[in-house]
């Protein structure tokens, strides 16, 4: 599952219900800054003034600096001031209280059920597949920002959504020599697509699951050890638009009697810097042809939120197989 919010922002009602020669003077009064001008351009400080904004340019100069705001940033800052000032009057009609900025919360959950098929073809090839039943919902909720209720969001997120049932193909082919495999493993080669819903007459587009490639290398120095190592082939979407994933991972298995499995290791996605090593662990139990998997993930990196530390990346993932 994955989701992400995509802002519509609404750039006309951004008035404030004051004079902006008020809200000026409130600014100069209540920011201490260091009295220069570094972030703003010439140009871009007398637009501020000419928006009313004549005593507090450096203190906003200060404040955009203290956050962080980027060159590239800049440009989108200083035009939203100069509409709130433009539109800023004690009788507006442009005010905060008419603005229709909202989020559209994405989402996109899948489940699949797959029938797997594998035969050796001689002692160093074998080939192998699965046909999975595909079921995935897309959801849409949007969300307006200045509703009196827009932080009860979540409660209803769920609500509005499309789902789709349809296939989905995976083909897999492994040599192996001696204690060596080599593995090619290609998913969703039919490319499974997923309707999205029409939210208040606007259409969002389809989800398209897009083919993916993986290759992996393992090694047994003897029979109850393995170590193995996989990368991606492909660059692979996610609903973030712009970002990608590209995995590689390595990791050991040590098998028990061959009912009793512990596993180690760690992945990296190499198409991003965002998040660095993620370390995992897990078991398996192999009884009577029943075959549950069971395993967890965490980053090494983490993140703040409302004052306590996360990981950055943290999963938990579940698998029962059967054999006939």
């Amino acid at each position: 599952g994955q989701a992400v919010g995509v802002p519509n922002v609404d750039r006309a009602n951004l008035g404030l219900d004051q004079n902006i020669s008020d809200v000026d003077r409130s600014i100069d009064n209540d920011v201490t800054g260091d009295g220069q001008v570094k972030l703003f351009s010439n140009e871009q400080e007398q637009a501020l003034r000419d928006a009313g904004f004549d005593n507090s340019t450096e203190e906003l100069d200060y404040l955009a600096r203290e956050a962080g705001v980027t060159q590239d940033e800049l440009d989108g800052m200083v035009e939203l001031l100069e509409t709130v000032g433009d539109n800023s009057s004690n009788s507006t009609t442009s005010s905060l209280n008419d603005n229709e900025s909202s989020i559209y919360l994405r989402g996109f959950g899948l489940a699949e059920v797959p029938l797997s098929y594998g035969r050796a073809l001689s002692d160093h090839f074998a080939v192998g597949g699965n046909l999975k039943l595909m079921r995935g919902r897309v959801y849409i909720n949007e969300v307006r920002v200045f509703d009196e209720d827009s932080d009860k969001f979540m409660e209803d997120a769920t609500d509005q959504y499309k789902e789709t049932t349809t296939f989905g193909v995976d083909l897999g082919f492994m040599a192996r020599y001696k204690r060596f495999k080599l593995g090619i493993m290609g998913r969703n080669l039919n490319a499974p697509e997923f309707e999205a819903p029409t939210v208040n007459g606007t259409e969002f587009d389809d989800v398209t699951v897009d083919p993916q490639a993986r290759a992996g290398l393992s090694w047994q120095p003897f029979n109850s050890l393995t170590l193995e190592t996989d990368i991606d082939l492909t660059e692979n979407e996610t609903e973030f638009k712009g970002y990608h994933t590209r995995y590689f991972s390595a990791g050991v298995e040590w098998s028990i009697f061959k009912i009793l499995n512990l596993r180690a290791g760690m992945y990296t996605n190499l198409a991003e810097d965002d998040i660095g090593e993620v370390y995992t662990a897990g078991v398996g139990l192999n009884i009577l042809g029943a075959n549950l998997e069971v395993a967890g993930a965490m980053s090494r990196d983490t993140q703040e939120y409302e004052g306590d530390e996360y990981p950055k990346e943290a999963r938990v993932t579940a698998q029962l197989g059967l054999k006939f």
